[in-house]
């Protein structure tokens, strides 16, 4: 008898988070300390990792602006 194997789809649910885009109310966001943990690169200097929903978003600290985006698992 052969096992049948289900793969789950997850559709992970994004915002359109773009470089160069301002992100005008991430001061509200606790910045996140322990990047390592969650599988993130150091940010630069001037910049911090915040998550928003589901989602993990480089900052600029001063401009808002954003740097990069990644999807949380």
């Amino acid at each position: 008898m052969k096992k049948r194997v289900f793969k789950k789809k997850v559709v992970v649910k994004r915002n359109n988070w773009r470089n160069g885009q301002k992100y005008s109310s991430w001061k509200r966001h606790q910045p996140i300390r322990d990047y390592g943990r969650y599988g993130l690169h150091r940010p630069g200097r001037g910049q911090e990792w915040i998550r928003v929903g589901n989602d993990y978003v480089l900052v600029g600290i001063l401009s808002g602006v954003i740097f990069g985006a990644l999807a949380a698992q």
